[in-house]
């Protein structure tokens, strides 16, 4: 079973996006996935609720519950689990973390973004664990993508598939879809299939 944790200290950085829409993309791709809400806001468990289709699953939990979750989880044959976590929880032991096999670092391109990820790679490292950045909410034009890409390669792995700043994200989330389910013909879709394929390819290399 694969643990996909979406991690940041920093609010905004499209953690439950980056979630919702890669737990859709992953049953869409034949996975059974369990999707976990650790996030007091509530937003994935939000966006659950106005889902009219039963997969994927989630449970809102507090974030000491996740490694009796996971238990749960692989005992009922969930090959992917992935744990939408709070903006400002703090990540030192942190079980999210720690029960992960592949982090996820969503994060805006723009320098403050970049500069927050700094006690979250800290972190990762310390305890050995497999990451990489997720560029999100990136403008349609301009150098911000490629200028955001080469700062947060010095610091790690940086996902070759990013977002872009579309409606399609906020108007699934509003119906409680993803965007591949939302609208397939709309580039979000093309963003999220790819990105899920990239996550999917490199944590099986990382981990073997």
């Amino acid at each position: 079973m694969e643990v996909w944790a979406a991690v940041s200290q920093k609010g905004g950085a499209g953690k439950t996006t980056v979630a919702t829409n890669l737990a859709v993309a992953a049953v869409q791709a034949g996975e059974k996935v369990l999707l976990i809400d650790t996030d007091p806001q509530e937003s994935s468990s939000r966006w659950w609720e106005r889902r009219d289709e039963e997969s994927p699953n989630l449970v809102k939990i507090k974030p000491d519950e996740v490694s009796e979750a996971l238990q749960l989880a692989e005992a009922d044959g969930i090959t992917l689990v992935i744990i939408d976590t709070a903006g400002r929880e703090s990540l030192q032991d942190n079980q999210a973390v720690l029960s992960a096999t592949f982090c996820l670092i969503p994060c805006q391109p723009s320098l403050a973004d970049i500069e927050a990820v700094y006690p979250t790679v800290e972190l990762l490292k310390r305890t050995k664990k497999n990451y990489a950045f997720i560029l999100t909410r990136c403008p349609p034009v301009g150098q911000d993508q490629a200028s955001a890409r080469e700062g947060l390669s010095a610091l790690g792995l940086v996902a070759k598939p990013y977002t872009v700043e579309r409606k399609a994200y906020k108007l699934a989330y509003a119906t409680g879809e993803g965007v591949t389910e939302y609208d397939q013909k709309d580039k979000a879709s093309d963003e999220i299939i790819a990105l899920y394929k990239w996550i999917k390819q490199k944590s099986k290399r990382l981990s073997a």
